[in-house]
């Protein structure tokens, strides 16, 4: 809500702006703080909501932004040509401010409403997770009073580890005590002189993961390379040839991909008919592979291949927010998405440099297409990385706990 106020007031009070560096504060600055607060809690919100399908939902959420592509540039035409400057950014302001409606809407899930506070009922409790501990733990559900829960509770908010001694025959009977395990090494473990507050260890724990790494990069690769896409196709196709006016007509077939990526292509993943990674892995290899024969393509093929390459772009944002949430958790959904997302905006100073260095040097777009086409499918090597840090982990971690 903060955010859809704060985009709409710097929006709007852009119509008292005089001079070029207000409206960069405000445009720029102001709206860009609004919009990079609704971003990633919208992802957090549709990952929360959803067991199933979220790719799905993310697409449904996010074709709006594709639609708005056909809607928003002609009509803000007309309310230059009727209203002017200042009367566009005012009307537009308002416009914006409609998103408070959305946001005000917004509840937790019922899920996480209900969710009991008994540890033995809670998934991401470590100690319920762990197979041989389960057992041990629902024991101490059924075996003491309420009070004594708290207690125990309490005890394990600790993460202290018990090894129960049975003494009858029945392990639900109240003759079931708990010694706590003390591991002889840790009381010559130097204790740490102090800890980091919860969010910048939450914060190091996030950009420390390998997991993280991987899904950034790549999705600064692959939205890097789109952009690129779009701020050159048409000059690349006036260089062959095209007219302008039909060149303009490239980017709407990317935003007609786009919309219909986003919306067809999420479920494919989302019945799990194959791992959600090797999947992303394959529309960014398709990706790269159409990106690379754009010099050699007909001139009437351009608009085939630019439907094709925004519906890959469309397949593949709807599955960024769903992998970090399948690595990192919900918890850190929020922060990881704003970091993922801040790298991205890094990379816009660069694209300027890349594209100069390959038009300046060679005067065409030809050996540019190559480099991030090659860029594409060689960022899927790194995924790599992830299958072997899973068969270390499966290897080693898992088995050692079932032993």
């Amino acid at each position: 809500m903060f955010g859809a106020v704060l985009s709409s007031i710097a929006v709007s009070t852009c119509s008292l702006a005089s001079e070029m560096h207000q409206i960069v504060c405000l445009y720029g600055a102001l709206q860009g703080i609004g919009v990079g607060l609704i971003v990633p809690l919208i992802h957090v919100v549709i990952n929360r909501s959803f067991t199933k399908y979220k790719a799905f939902a993310l697409g449904i959420a996010y074709s709006g932004s594709s639609l708005g592509s056909f809607i928003f540039p002609p009509m803000t035409n007309v309310l230059l040509h009727t209203y002017g400057l200042n009367g566009t950014f005012l009307l537009l302001g308002s416009i914006m401010l409609n998103s408070l409606v959305g946001a005000i809407l917004l509840r937790r899930p019922k899920s996480e409403k209900e969710k009991p506070n008994n540890p033995c009922q809670l998934q991401n409790e470590e100690l319920c997770i762990k197979p041989h501990l389960q057992n041990d733990c629902c024991i101490i559900q059924n075996s003491f009073s309420k009070s004594e829960m708290q207690m125990k509770q309490n005890e394990i908010s600790k993460e202290k580890l018990f090894e129960p001694i049975s003494v009858g025959v029945n392990i639900n009977s109240s003759l079931y005590a708990y010694v706590e395990k003390i591991d002889p090494e840790s009381q010559y473990k130097p204790k740490p002189c102090c800890k980091l507050p919860p969010s910048l260890k939450m914060a190091s724990e996030i950009l420390s993961s390998p997991y993280f790494i991987i899904v950034s990069l790549s999705y600064a690769v692959y939205f890097s390379t789109s952009a690129i896409f779009l701020m050159v196709v048409m000059d690349f196709a006036q260089d062959r040839g095209v007219p302008l006016e039909e060149g303009v007509f490239l980017v709407s077939a990317f935003s007609i991909g786009d919309f219909a990526g986003r919306l067809s292509f999420g479920w494919i993943t989302d019945t799990q008919c194959m791992k959600r990674n090797v999947l992303v892995r394959l529309y960014l290899v398709a990706m790269g592979t159409l990106t690379a024969c754009l010099p050699i393509c007909p001139i009437s093929a351009l608009p085939v291949f630019s439907i094709l390459l925004g519906t890959l772009n469309g397949s593949v944002i709807v599955n960024h927010s769903v992998l970090l949430n399948e690595y990192l958790g919900i918890e850190k959904l929020p922060l990881a998405i704003g970091f993922s997302t801040c790298f991205v905006g890094m990379t816009a100073f660069i694209r300027p440099m890349i594209i100069g260095l390959f038009r300046d040097k060679s005067d065409s777009y030809d050996h540019l297409f190559i480099f991030i086409g090659l860029l594409q499918i060689s960022i899927t090597l790194i995924w790599f990385v992830e299958n072997v840090l899973t068969f270390v982990k499966q290897k080693f971690f898992v088995n050692k706990i079932v032993q």
